[in-house]
């Protein structure tokens, strides 16, 4: 047992205890300490009774005298004069706090003094925390360091109770579980958390002796104590440390300066697939794939010698062979006076990665349906091969492949056919071609073949006639039989560009010239194609211009019922050009439709004629219908809320408006016109066929659409006077529309025997230039007052 002993003289605390009898108080001689030895010296004195019925009296009241007790003399005195041979000596032992330090025998010599003053000093100016305890628990004794340590002055802590320095949580702990192993044992050490004055914790390492008397009786305490944060921050970084270096995701090897491992982690392990013992000792490129390494050890070495970290991609070897790329790290290690002592590098397997960048780089680069190139690595490509070409001075022929009327086959069978049918329009375009040309597809319906170093132009028009004729092949998809034909365009490098807008420009002019003339066939572009492009350009840049300046008029033909009477009246749009006149629809609808103008167009059309037809109604004109064309590819953008806000805001009743839709539309598509149709003929408007005849129709394609009214085509009346054919197919095409309950308009009527013959139907209207040219507003109301009279 470790308990200090009274006699035992070893260290100061116990010199104190055995030598001296000791009495501590402050100035106005309150007594805070007083031990055993101090009454056994003085057992004669006025003092003769225990320790602790001397701890809280004063000096003056016990031994009644009136004399400065903060003076050896007066202990001197005193202690003559109660017959004891006892020496005296009286040091101050802290700023308010005095120590009265009683000896058996002869006066205390200057050897005992020195080796006193020598000790106190010692204890004192200590860089660890010192204090005595009696058996109370009150501080006796405490050095600077302690007092320092806990935030206190020395003063402020002699005669305080040792639990003002902890919280109630610890000093419940020290009361339950650390005293009793003091008093069992004679000594503790352990952790524990102090409190400061301002109420702050931290960690402290306190060491506990037990102090008896000769009795064995406790009779107080010997406390040290030191602050432990850092080494407890040190510690709980260790830890972390060790823990991210067992459970990091990436490998980490530890090197010495001569980059041999000496410490590898888990991750290491399982991503290289050696063992710990395979690879301590190795140098670090051991794990490195040497035939593929993208730096040298004394390249990393130099970096590390001047503080520097490197990292990089580098290929790897497994424990099997095998080869697999890592992103590395390296970081170098020094002491406080900057001597380099380890490097640290830290890598991670990048296989998935390089994997997925890859995938990537394809899904960039590639169509995914067909697996060719797409238009990035056809613009990449072909732009390589045009620097090629100009620095070897080579040509190269560019082929642009559009499908006709692809479309319709998406339309109508679906797109899983379409997708099957391009799958083999691709394949069979890479067979047509020679292994070095270059197959891309750039959109739904478009491919492209660049064809390097050609002789001349001869070699590009073979290979396009080879590319229709195998393209036209009939396509077998889920066990039928298909047919695609196709229109190209060639461009030559560098006759017809010289970078790839202008090759692809050329190419799509020779390719919409191929299918304005026929399509399934091939143009080789020329620069009156060019020529005829510009044109297109410039009319849609007027025509946009000449929707802001409002320069679109609306020319109007009545359509009359068998008794002569005004049916309704058709809208036509003319473009009142500011330089060349009135232009008709024929020299600009098709490219309005092709530039999607015809959005804007067919809009300022529909509430125009709405609001006339209104203004009409109002001034009394009687009529039941205005009729309005409707382009295909109006129909395909909101039309149904165009037509419902229109009519909301004309406050034309729905009954007088009759959409014309073409019969060449309704024909190209099997489902998506009779949803349009139908959600129109909800609104109360009326729909109608145009062009009737030329589209041909099926009886039960008819049934299916809510069309109120057939348009016959003006060629069919032309000749029906005196060709018997075309007078069997209109009269043909009344009995179906009566038949159906379908009111019948016949277009082109010029002459008063067109009109003869169909006035004999009683459900045929007529319209033609026999009763009017289209024309403008005021000639409207000017034709209608002389023919049925004066408006309201």
């Amino acid at each position: 047992m470790d308990t200090v002993v009274v006699g035992d003289s070893a260290t100061l605390d116990k010199t104190y205890i055995a030598v001296s009898g000791i009495l501590i108080f402050d100035s106005d001689g309150l007594i805070s300490f007083a031990n055993e030895q101090a009454a056994v010296l003085l057992e004669s004195s006025p003092l003769n009774s225990s320790p602790a019925d001397l701890i809280g009296r004063t000096v003056p009241d016990l031994f009644q005298s009136a004399g400065s007790f903060l003076a050896e003399a007066f202990w001197c005195a005193l202690l003559r004069k109660s017959g004891h041979n006892i020496s005296v000596r009286l040091s101050g032992f802290s700023e308010t706090q005095w120590l009265a330090e009683f000896s058996a025998g002869p006066v205390f010599t200057s050897l005992d003094d020195d080796l006193h003053a020598r000790l106190r000093h010692a204890v004192d100016s200590g860089m660890e925390g010192l204090s005595l305890h009696n058996a109370d628990g009150l501080f006796v004794y405490v050095n600077p360091a302690e007092a320092e340590l806990y935030g206190y002055r020395v003063d402020e802590l002699i005669g305080e109770h040792w639990s003002k320095l902890y919280c109630p949580d610890q000093v419940e702990l020290i009361n339950e579980l650390y005293f009793p192993v003091v008093l069992a044992e004679g000594k503790w050490r352990g952790e524990l958390k102090g409190q400061r004055k301002d109420q702050s914790r931290f960690d402290v390492e306190v060491s506990l002796t037990l102090i008896r008397d000769e009795a064995d009786t406790p009779v107080g305490l010997i406390c040290t104590c030191r602050d432990i944060s850092e080494r407890k921050l040190t510690e709980h970084q260790l830890r972390q440390a060790a823990a991210v270096f067992a459970s990091a995701g990436q490998g980490i090897v530890i090197t010495d300066v001569d980059f041999r491992i000496i410490a590898v982690n888990p991750a290491t392990l399982d991503t290289s697939g050696y063992t710990e013992q395979q690879l301590l000792g190795q140098p670090i490129y051991f794990l490195s794939n040497k035939d593929r390494r993208n730096i040298r050890i004394a390249d990393l070495f130099a970096l590390a010698a001047q503080g520097k970290c490197w990292q990089g991609e580098i290929w790897a070897k497994r424990a099997n062979g095998q080869i697999y790329p890592i992103w590395m790290t390296m970081s170098a290690v020094y002491t406080d006076n900057e001597s380099l002592t380890s490097l640290v590098f830290v890598f991670s397997d990048i296989s998935s990665t390089k994997e997925a960048q890859a995938k990537l780089d394809r899904l960039a680069h590639y169509d995914h349906l067909t697996g060719l190139p797409n238009r990035l690595l056809l613009n990449q490509e072909l732009d390589t091969a045009i620097l090629r070409a100009k620095r070897r001075q080579q040509k190269i022929a560019l082929l642009f492949l559009d499908l006709d009327y692809f479309k319709n086959i998406n339309d109508s069978l679906g797109h899983a056919v379409g997708d099957e049918l391009l799958k083999e329009v691709a394949r069979r375009i890479r067979e047509c071609c020679h292994p070095d040309d270059m197959v891309a597809r750039l959109s739904g319906d478009e491919f492209t073949v660049v064809c390097q170093n050609l002789p001349g132009i001869e070699q590009a028009e073979h290979l396009a006639s080879r590319l229709i004729s195998c393209i036209s092949e009939p396509m077998e998809v889920a066990g039928h039989d298909y047919y695609q034909n196709v229109s190209i365009g060639i461009a030559m490098y560098p006759r017809d560009g010289s970078c790839i807008s202008e090759l692809m420009k050329s190419a799509d002019i020779a390719m919409y010239q191929a299918k304005a003339e026929g399509r399934q066939s091939y143009r080789v572009y020329d620069h009156d194609m060019a020529k005829q492009a510009n044109e297109i350009l410039i009319v849609e840049r007027e025509l946009r211009e000449a929707l802001v300046a409002e320069q679109f008029v609306l020319h109007y033909q009545p359509v009359l019922c068998a008794e002569g009477n005004l049916k309704g009246l058709e809208a036509l749009v003319r473009w009142q050009h500011p330089e060349r006149g009135l232009v008709f629809p024929d020299h600009f609808i098709h490219i309005a439709e092709s530039s999607r103008i015809i959005i804007s167009l067919g809009e300022w059309v529909l509430r125009e004629a709405c609001a006339q037809a209104r203004r009409w109604l109002d001034a009394g004109l009687v009529f039941e219908y205005v009729a309005v064309n409707v382009s295909g590819g109006q129909l395909e953008w909101d039309f149904y809320q165009l037509v419902e806000r229109v009519l909301a805001e004309t406050g034309l009743p729905a009954s007088f408006l009759e959409l014309e839709i073409t019969e060449t539309y309704l024909m190209t598509d099997l489902q998506r016109p009779e949803r349009v149709l139908q959600s129109l003929r909800s609104l109360g408007v009326h729909l109608a066929i145009d062009d009737f005849g030329i589209g041909y129709s099926s009886l039960a394609r008819l049934k299916q659409l809510p069309i109120n009214r057939l348009k016959i085509d003006r060629s069919f009346i032309r000749d029906i006077v005196q060709d018997d054919g075309d007078l069997s197919i209109v009269n043909a095409i009344i009995a179906m529309s009566n038949t159906l309950g379908l009111n019948v308009t016949a277009e082109g009527v010029e002459t008063e025997a067109h009109y003869k013959l169909l006035k004999q139907h009683s459900r045929v209207c007529s319209q033609g230039y026999y009763f009017s040219r289209p024309v403008g507003v005021a000639a409207v109301e000017y034709w209608y007052e002389d023919k049925y009279g004066a408006l309201i």
